[in-house]
């Protein structure tokens, strides 16, 4: 029941990390190690819910490289600047990805949160009343941090998730 929730802020539960930049000469590859999603491989019909495909791939070498460091499966994430946040666009990563810095990720640290119900809790909140600047919207990792979140036990996160997901 609802009553039995806690709240707990989202810097509790999640760790949040910005992407990578993403040079224009280890763009063009589709094949890699590492799927390198671009807030524009969100448009696609194929990554309505998840990341399932991408445009641009990178080599491991690469990645190391030019210090990017991917995203486990598990992690939301959506644009952190310009007027993509504004369209409160999210994903669930399946597989270890690397984003670009115009993208940030949540990571599930393991303190009690489904990843799935962190995805469907996070489509709560409107990213433009988070965000600063006006002509350029941002969003901070302070601001984001602080964001509050009821939080069901695990057993019951992962029954709404399963239910939410049946209807996606």
């Amino acid at each position: 029941m609802a009553a039995e929730w806690k709240t707990a802020y989202l810097g509790e539960i999640v760790r949040f990390q910005a992407g990578s930049v993403f040079a224009p000469q280890h763009q063009g590859q589709s094949e890699g190690d590492y799927p390198f999603v671009k807030v524009s491989d969100m448009n696609s019909p194929a990554n309505g819910i998840s990341i399932c495909e991408a445009k641009n791939w990178v080599s491991a070498g690469v990645a190391n490289q030019i210090k990017a460091k991917p995203l486990p499966a598990g992690t939301v994430v959506f644009a952190k600047i310009g007027e993509a946040l504004r369209q409160n666009r999210l994903r669930r990563i399946i597989r270890p990805t690397i984003v670009d810095n115009n993208m940030m990720g949540a990571v599930p640290t393991g303190q009690g949160i489904d990843s799935d119900f962190l995805y469907y809790a996070m489509s709560r909140y409107d990213f433009s009343s988070i965000a600063q600047g006006t002509a350029l919207p941002y969003l901070t990792v302070s601001a984001l941090s602080r964001q509050t979140l009821s939080l069901p036990c695990f057993s019951e996160q992962r029954a709404i998730a399963h239910i939410l997901g049946t209807l996606d």
